[in-house]
């Protein structure tokens, strides 16, 4: 790990972060603002009897959250790995911090800790922006809502390591770049199609997150899930800083 090589990611990136942090946090907050009419037309269709309350309002996000919770924390790990193994590789910025005396190692554990850390950071601010947002219906669980928001933060650090193992693997190649981008779109495409077809829910890593069970308290082994989104995210990593020092680079 190098501070100083973390500081200089943390400079290049701060605005994609605050970007798309920004997006997520409101396309959550725009769902809780529209609970009411949410609720109304649920009631028309005999769905819904009662006010909203804040309970209620989880239960009706936690529907819609998956979306947002996928997307824009995909789209930028995916940005950001590419632009730290890859495409630092085709420019000279890696062979400058290599001539400067930073190790591989250290320039790969840099980057994942530094994408690990953007990610929670990411769900963090959601976890408190839309929290608070949502007392506006009133009281309600913490914990699920702590939860919900975990759950998300462990699958994206699982698939975001497996984008960072295929860029490492393949190296400045359009390979690298192909299997960076498609895996995770094909997860989010197939885990959208499992609402008609829900033999494709467990074929991504996605598809084992079971939102609605996870906000009203019904899917209690969601934490053994994240145990093995976690391990799942040690293993690709480790092999990827391993995988990356002894990768020739055409610098």
């Amino acid at each position: 790990m190098n501070f100083v090589l973390f500081k200089y990611f943390l400079r290049k990136n701060w605005i994609l972060w605050t970007g798309f942090t920004a997006l997520m946090t409101l396309e959550i907050l725009a769902y809780i603002l529209m609970m009411e009419l949410i609720a109304d037309a649920l009631r028309q269709m005999g769905m819904f009897y009662g006010d909203v309350t804040g309970d209620s309002a989880l239960g009706f996000i936690a529907g819609l959250y998956p979306l947002a919770g996928v997307l824009f924390p995909m789209i930028f790990f995916i940005m950001v790995i590419h632009k730290l193994l890859s495409k630092s590789v085709e420019g000279s910025s890696m062979a400058t911090f290599l001539s400067a005396g930073i190790k591989r190692n250290q320039y790969t554990i840099t980057a994942a800790v530094f994408v690990a850390l953007s990610i929670i950071a990411m769900f963090a601010v959601v976890f408190l922006v839309c929290g608070l947002g949502l007392l506006v219906w009133g009281p309600f669980n913490w914990m699920y809502w702590l939860n919900l928001n975990a759950s998300f933060l462990f699958v994206n650090l699982a698939v975001a390591a497996l984008c960072f193992f295929f860029s490492s693997v393949f190296a400045a190649t359009k390979h690298g770049l192909a299997l960076t981008i498609a895996i995770p779109v094909v997860f989010l495409i197939f885990n959208m199609l499992a609402e008609y077809l829900d033999a494709l829910k467990y074929l991504t890593l996605y598809g084992w997150v079971d939102a609605a069970g996870i906000a009203v308290g019904t899917f209690n082994l969601w934490w053994l899930a994240m145990i093995c989104y976690l391990a799942l995210a040690a293993v690709l990593t480790v092999a990827s800083i391993i995988i990356y020092r002894k990768k020739q680079l055409s610098i």
